[in-house]
């Protein structure tokens, strides 16, 4: 059995959100660019759609990623900007993306084809006269995968991490599990590649070793115990987890009450496995991994 301290790791490590450049970043630091590219238009208004930052602090990705994600960084958005605009202003930098999906915002994430159209997109900050950062995306261009190998038992994770880079592999966190109540270091592994795709199997050494998706647990409030939502922006009143009450919760008490989950009324406290709602929020989540 997981910990409940790891376990609690495990699921908040499902978003990638490392600033890029930094030590623990995915992203690899990036080098000035000592290229630079102008957009042509044939509106006078827009002959300069976009700008290049100043070469002394434009990065360029040693590994460049593949969803890049476009955003104002004004209180003008990009939302009232043609769609036609849109398209040719995307394509004078990057050709002819493979996808280009515009939210209800305006910002915009661009799948690009080539590290090329990554590099072009990055170094732009101004898009049709609206300041924009241009950035990886925090989550697509990243995926996460569970190996369980005999012989990483005693390897520690920045030594994983070092011998696998060649592989794509920028982060790992080793499960531990208790037993009779004393906790060690399991075999399991869970590795993040710096690649939209995870890979069937690495090499660790002399052994090739199956890689499978890692599920995350579904994303549950710890004050009102309800799902799709975290502690953080939770407007509730706190709730126990043992018995779905709020009368001892102001005073610290422990819970000795019969166990009441909130979510389903079943006879289970509200973080079980056996709610059926937890595990149809982990299916859920199970698609949304795998497709």
């Amino acid at each position: 059995m997981i910990a409940s301290t790891e376990k609690n790791e495990m699921e908040k490590s499902s978003p990638i959100d490392l600033p890029v450049g930094s030590p623990s970043s995915p992203f690899p630091a990036m080098e000035p660019n000592k290229r630079s590219r102008e957009l042509s238009s044939s509106s006078s208004s827009s002959s300069a759609d976009f700008d290049q930052h100043n070469s002394s602090t434009t990065p360029i990705m040693q590994s460049p990623p593949k969803f890049l994600y476009i955003k104002a960084t004004t209180e003008r958005t990009l939302a009232n900007i043609s769609p036609f605009k849109i398209k040719k202003i995307i394509e004078s930098i990057a050709n002819t993306p493979k996808s280009v999906k515009v939210q209800r915002n305006g910002n915009i994430i661009v799948e690009v084809n080539r590290e090329t159209h990554a590099r072009n997109l990055m170094s732009i900050h101004h898009f049709d006269g609206i300041p924009v950062q241009v950035e990886p995306h925090r989550s697509l261009n990243a995926t996460k995968g569970i190996v369980r190998c005999r012989d990483l038992k005693y390897c520690t994770e920045e030594e994983i991490v070092n011998e696998l880079q060649s592989q794509k592999v920028v982060a790992a966190k080793k499960f531990k599990a208790n037993k009779d109540g004393e906790q060690f270091v399991t075999n399991t592994v869970l590795l993040t590649f710096y690649t939209p795709e995870l890979p069937e199997t690495i090499t660790v050494g002399y052994l090739k070793v199956t890689v499978t998706p890692f599920i995350p647990n579904p994303l549950r409030c710890f004050q009102c115990q309800a799902f799709g939502h975290t502690k953080h922006t939770c407007r509730r009143s706190a709730i126990c987890i043992n018995c779905g009450g709020n009368e001892h919760m102001e005073h610290g008490q422990k819970c000795l009450n019969e166990s009441k989950c909130v979510n389903c009324k079943g006879p289970h406290p509200s973080n079980s496995p056996l709610c059926p709602i937890w595990k149809d929020e982990k299916e859920i989540c199970a698609i949304k991994t795998k497709n």
